[in-house]
């Protein structure tokens, strides 16, 4: 009998695989749901590989930006406070000087259209880098996280997005914070 690996059955078992899931009118899945997020993703993607624009790509991501009030939940009071200065000091003027050029290129020019997502963490180790550690030991109360990449079908690693939670009844980005903790 032929084992499936690992990432596929966690894949399978957490609805991330196009089909596997019975999500459908009667059964929408919840927003905080990863799958969500893959959706975003794609669609997205997509739009982009219909029209190329790194002003929209830009944007796309600055959506996923974290609010001060959502870092001093994640990271408490003391953590949150520098984490906040880091990000916005440092994380998102960056994302912002590249993100779009960047997304537009390995999208369009790369053909990079496939998202996946998947969880990080010690139960995930192939999928968890040491920045995603980091992020996950300085978080003030355990929740879930991601990461998302965007692929070439086929390919395995494709573009990372680190650091996405479910906060406020929204998927938000930590993108590089783990440099700021």
């Amino acid at each position: 009998m032929r084992r499936l690996p690992l990432c596929l059955l966690w894949a399978v078992l957490l609805g991330l695989m196009p089909g596997c899931d019975d999500a459908g009118p009667a059964n929408p899945l919840p927003p905080e749901h990863p799958r969500r997020l893959l959706q975003t993703l794609e669609a997205f993607a997509q739009t982009q590989v219909d029209s190329p624009s790194p002003d929209k790509a830009r944007a796309f991501l600055e959506a996923f930006a974290l609010t001060k009030p959502q870092m001093l939940t994640l990271f408490g009071p003391e953590r949150g406070e520098k984490a906040w200065a880091g990000y916005t000091d440092r994380v998102l003027p960056a994302l912002r000087a590249q993100a779009g050029a960047v997304l537009v290129r390995e999208i369009v020019e790369e053909k990079r259209t496939t998202a996946w997502v998947e969880p990080v963490g010690p139960a995930y180790p192939a999928a968890t880098t040491r920045g995603d550690q980091q992020i996950l030991d300085a978080l003030a109360e355990k929740r879930p996280v991601y990461t998302a990449r965007l692929r070439r079908p086929g390919e395995v690693l494709g573009l990372r997005l680190n650091g996405f939670v479910y906060i406020d009844g929204a998927w938000k980005a930590l993108f590089k914070i783990h440099d700021h903790l």
